[in-house]
């Protein structure tokens, strides 16, 4: 069910590129997908308030608004005003749900995606600022983890594979997965792991451009290790995340998992593709995601998906911090400690 509220001519355009996110095909993503954000900012900038007031309106308020913050956290721009001032109307319109969750960390990766707008536009004029700003976030993340509410928590679930089964063909990634209450306790979790692993990212880039000599080169080599770490754990929750979606509830193996239902889509393909982008990502890992990424793509129809599992197939990633404008470029491969590309 879509909240619709009232026709205007002014949405038309909107809608437009509001359905064409659905159909989403061929590189480059990014700029196809920043482009048809902008459709989904127009949507509930034109409808306001009143959106907040119906709770379809309010799910899909909660749910662009979470794509138009990584849209600008790609972009390098700040977050606008109006949609800070919608997100604080809807923490009213919650009630006891429990989503008021994903207001927290919406505003978390508000703050991140702040966080890269400054890095792009003071050039790093405070590289021991915006550091220890990333890493304060990363801790108010790790203490919310730590503090919540037991109905919040999850149950992790060991499966047992043989050894003649091929790992990046199974539906469950390593050997276990986790099984949530329900659809929001999954999303808020995975919004967690993805907003660390960014962050994670943004903390890496740091120590690499600025602080690889200051603390010696074994503290570095250390900070990038845990840091690498973290991110590969995160990602392998993401991925134990997947089965929970595809109708996984602890009852059986995983075999005879089915085609995801259509909810689930818009939880798991940027957690997954953020995931496949770390620095802790194997080529197992990218693989699996892949697959992943294609069975959600053909399952319900979604081609942003089909696109994202052939950026990796093609061993592509996202450079988004490095540069000016993000791009998909070809991913690096390790050669005696030196990085080169596969490609051009």
């Amino acid at each position: 069910m879509v909240y619709r509220g009232k026709p205007s001519p002014a949405c038309e355009p909107c809608r437009t590129r509001r359905l064409k996110i659905v159909t989403c095909e061929g590189p480059p993503l990014i700029g196809r997908w920043l482009n048809h954000i902008e459709g989904g900012v127009k949507l509930i900038e034109i409808r306001g308030f009143e959106q907040l007031h119906h709770q379809a309106g309010l799910e899909l308020f909660t749910q662009i608004r979470i794509q138009i913050a990584l849209g600008n956290l790609y972009k390098k721009e700040r977050t606008p005003s109006w949609l800070l001032d919608l997100s604080k109307e809807a923490l009213k319109h919650r009630g006891d749900t429990g989503d008021q969750v994903l207001d927290y960390f919406f505003r978390i990766l508000v703050e991140v995606g702040d966080l890269v707008a400054i890095i792009n536009e003071s050039a790093f004029a405070h590289p021991a600022r915006l550091l220890k700003r990333a890493l304060t976030l990363d801790a108010d993340l790790i203490t919310w983890a730590m503090s919540i509410d037991p109905n919040w928590k999850y149950t992790v679930v060991k499966v047992k594979k043989t050894e003649e089964e091929n790992d990046t063909l199974h539906p469950i990634y390593s050997d276990h997965y986790h099984v949530y209450p329900n659809s929001t306790v999954s999303m808020a979790w995975n919004h967690y792991r993805f907003i660390r692993i960014i962050l994670q990212g943004i903390i890496g880039y740091l120590y690499d451009t600025h602080f690889q000599d200051s603390g010696g080169r074994g503290s570095h080599i250390e900070s990038e290790r845990h840091s690498t770490a973290v991110s590969q754990q995160l990602a392998e929750d993401i991925c134990a995340s997947v089965p929970y979606h595809l109708g996984m509830t602890g009852s059986s193996d995983g075999s005879t998992l089915g085609i995801p239902f259509a909810g689930g889509v818009v939880r798991l393909m940027w957690p997954l593709f953020i995931a496949s982008d770390c620095r802790g990502a194997s080529p197992k890992m990218r693989a699996w995601i892949a697959q992943c990424l294609e069975k959600i793509g053909h399952g319900v129809g979604v081609n942003m998906a089909v696109t994202m599992s052939h950026i990796l197939r093609a061993d592509m990633r996202l450079n988004w911090l490095e540069e000016e404008e993000t791009s998909i470029v070809k991913r690096p491969y390790l050669v005696r400690n030196e990085y080169f590309t596969t490609g051009t």
